[in-house]
């Protein structure tokens, strides 16, 4: 198993490329596992981080009384082992099931987040040839979209303000096409509270909330990130992924 908040901090200034890895490893743990157990904290229909989780289990295949055949349960006291199956979509856990077409944008985002399954060649703009390869896995696969090819994705942070952090999120207030949105305004948050930051900005210890504008303050007290990364280079042979490391902010908590 991964050791506890390996993954992601709660409060980690992270690239769209990286939360969308993370929720593809928390993919693979759960399937790994076969068994699956959520504990509803007071916040947990307001962070991406669990409502990930949760837009997982949504996935799998349902009885006819609307619990998962993966045996997902919940947890609703920490001091107890009892564990309640999980029946999404009923009046007991009202969250809505995702649709088709949502879950199809989540396999899209996933394909091109994933060390997996994206390559280095879909990480940039098509040309030539390669524009007809394009209109055929773009559809289906998301390779060669704009939206995964460029800064916005890769490079350019998300902060998570703790001012704008929605509370007190109903399970039937949960909205899976935000969820699923990339926010492209640099004057916006997004539907957890995050922001766009360049790279160079969190340098100088703080940075603005657009839509509070409050400052907040960061910290940087982790060692880096090590990622996994693919590169398209004009050197022959040398297109390939390879380990980068990033440096890891944090905002301070209020």
């Amino acid at each position: 198993m991964v050791p506890q908040q390996q993954y992601a901090y709660e409060t980690e200034c992270v690239t769209r490329q990286q939360m969308w890895e993370v929720v593809a490893c928390l993919h693979r743990e759960m399937r790994a596992t076969k068994l699956s157990a959520i504990f509803l904290s007071d916040d947990y229909y307001s962070s991406f981080w669990t409502c990930s989780e949760l837009f997982a289990l949504a996935n799998y295949p349902r009885n006819a009384d609307g619990t998962t055949i993966n045996r997902g349960h919940l947890i609703t006291d920490r001091s107890s082992i009892v564990l309640d199956s999980l029946a999404m979509g009923t009046s007991a856990f009202p969250v809505p099931l995702p649709t088709r077409m949502q879950k199809n944008r989540q396999w899209r985002i996933l394909n091109n987040s994933d060390p997996m399954s994206s390559a280095p060649d879909t990480r940039i703009p098509p040309s030539g040839p390669a524009k007809v390869l394009a209109l055929i896995m773009r559809p289906t696969f998301g390779y060669f979209s704009p939206e995964f090819t460029g800064p916005d994705f890769w490079d350019v942070l998300q902060v998570p303000c703790p001012h704008c952090k929605p509370e007190n999120r109903r399970p039937e207030q949960i909205d899976w096409n935000e969820h699923l949105k990339f926010e492209l305004d640099e004057e916006a948050i997004d539907y957890y509270g995050y922001f766009s930051v360049s790279s160079e900005k969190l340098l100088m210890g703080s940075v603005k909330c657009p839509h509070c504008h409050n400052r907040i303050k960061l910290k940087n007290k982790h060692p880096p990130r090590t990622l996994w990364m693919p590169i398209m280079t004009t050197e022959e042979d040398q297109s390939r992924s390879v380990i980068i490391e990033r440096p890891l902010w944090e905002t301070k908590t209020l």
